[in-house]
């Protein structure tokens, strides 16, 4: 098949399916179709392109992958101007907040996305707004407020054609009553996720967190065979390589299901499998845990010596969890202080740049001023001399009769346009004299007319100084003199 737009174009189109089941496939798909972008010819295109890396990565959970793709499109796209762009961009910023654990700066993103409920026609951004805004507030607590936003999330007419987002929304209505001991309508609304997930790309993923959700509230209820099945068939849906955090927490879920069964061996070998996936995911909350139900189960049965290893297992990556956290505090803090430090140092450059520029323009007008003044004097000197007509019978040299002091102007030159003089020489060593001066003085735009003045000769002389000047640099008729002479 010919690599062309349409190409492309069903790549991404492609991408849009795969994205949440295979990221890792996707993301090999979506790097073909960003080496190739020019192929869309359609920046909207490009910025989907980009989003959906944002997401595969996200998906992932490779969150320094996500800010890159997130960084990448600040730089490519304008975003604050385009209402659309503005509402995935927050989203995305939101995201990553979320999963930093940086609550404040999460909820501040997404109410940005609420404020524009107007501008934005996209209503999916929106309903996407108050989805997050409902997790955020199922994490910090507030169940109440979180199934309020999701209730909001999903009345949109736009989402209500989607069933991953209407799946999603009944996910997360279903966890928030778990958490308030609603068991009857957390259940209620787990399964219509699973309902309403059937046959659609995220089924695998959004099916997982469902039976996962179901198989620990049956086990809670002690409904044990319930628990079970539910546990079972997440298992057999993460099979597929979906989402392996999930994969850990059904794992550990049925291990614990096993012990309260009295399969003591086959708990273990679950919650084992679960430790193993969490140490090569690096899942330490998940590990820790672990750790921690096998020391209060092993407490309760009166096995001191297992609760106590368990026990020394889970403080340690209880411990190994905070200096991460602290660390990657602290460096957020140097990062800060490190920008911070750029900033100043870039305002100060800038504070001098300004003030060397006014230096700069100050003598620029001193040496127009000084030579102003010399023309003046010189014309003065040829009306009271009436040299007008005997000015032919001059020789070339500049200092004849002029009232110039050319060592002062070279000097103030010099001050003004730095090694000018030197630099013109070394390219041109057989230029004279004149042709220096002359050089310089069509640098600084004066007319023929005032040259002539201060060189003390006729306007058709300095006809005949250009021309020699400009055969000695090499220069064809088409070559502008005064841009050659602007790049010394």
């Amino acid at each position: 098949m010919k690599k062309d737009k349409h190409y492309f174009r069903q790549k991404l189109k492609e991408a849009e399916t795969t994205v949440y089941s295979d990221p890792k496939g996707t993301l090999i798909q979506l790097n073909e179709i960003i080496e190739n972008y020019s192929e869309l010819e359609d920046e909207n295109q490009v910025f989907k392109a980009y989003n959906l890396i944002f997401w595969a990565h996200y998906v992932e959970l490779d969150i320094p992958g996500a800010k890159r793709a997130v960084d990448t499109m600040s730089k490519k796209f304008k975003i604050s101007t385009d209402p659309e762009r503005f509402g995935i961009h927050n989203l995305q910023k939101g995201l990553i907040a979320y999963e930093e654990e940086k609550h404040a700066e999460a909820i501040q993103y997404y109410s940005n996305i609420l404020q524009m409920v107007g501008k934005i026609k996209n209503k999916k951004i929106i309903s996407a707004a108050y989805s997050n805004l409902g997790s955020l507030y199922n994490v910090i607590g507030s169940n109440e407020k979180a199934i309020e936003y999701f209730i909001k999330s999903i009345s949109f007419k736009e989402v209500k054609s989607s069933q991953m987002e209407i799946a999603r929304g009944y996910l997360n209505i279903g966890i928030c009553y778990n958490r308030l001991k609603n068991e009857k309508k957390a259940i209620q609304f787990l399964k219509k996720a699973l309902r309403e997930i059937k046959g659609a790309p995220e089924e695998i993923r959004i099916s997982a967190y469902a039976l996962n959700s179901l198989g620990n509230i049956y086990t809670d209820l002690e409904e044990y065979e319930k628990a079970e099945y539910n546990f079972k068939k997440g298992l057999k849906y993460t099979e597929q390589e979906s989402d392996p955090k999930i994969r850990v927490e059904l794992l550990t879920g049925m291990g614990r299901l096993y012990f309260y069964l009295g399969k003591v061996k086959q708990g273990n070998e679950f919650i084992s499998e679960g430790i193993l996936l969490s140490q090569k995911l690096k899942i330490k909350d998940a590990e820790r845990d672990c750790y921690q139900f096998l020391s209060e189960w092993n407490f309760k049965q009166n096995n001191f010596k297992e609760a106590y290893e368990n026990l020394k297992k889970y403080a340690t990556l209880k411990d190994e969890i905070a200096n991460a956290l602290y660390l990657e505090k602290l460096a957020e803090k140097e990062k800060s202080i490190e920008e911070l430090t750029t900033q100043l140092n870039v305002k100060d450059l800038e504070e001098k740049n300004v003030e060397l520029q006014h230096e700069l323009e100050q003598k620029q007008k001193e040496l127009t001023t000084y030579l102003l003044k010399a023309i003046n004097i010189n014309n003065e000197l040829k009306s009271l001399k009436g040299e007008s007509h005997s000015s032919s019978r001059r020789n070339e040299s500049i200092d004849a009769g002029s009232t110039i002091n050319w060592k002062e102007f070279e000097m103030r030159f010099n001050d003004v346009y730095n090694e000018f003089f030197n630099n013109l020489q070394e390219k041109h060593p057989k230029l004279s004299n004149t042709e220096i001066i002359l050089a310089a003085l069509l640098k600084l735009r004066l007319r023929s007319k005032d040259i002539a003045s201060l060189m003390n000769v006729l306007p058709s002389t300095i006809e005949i100084y250009r021309y020699r000047l400009r055969k000695k640099c090499n220069l064809n008729s088409q070559d502008n003199l005064i841009a050659f002479i602007n790049t010394i």
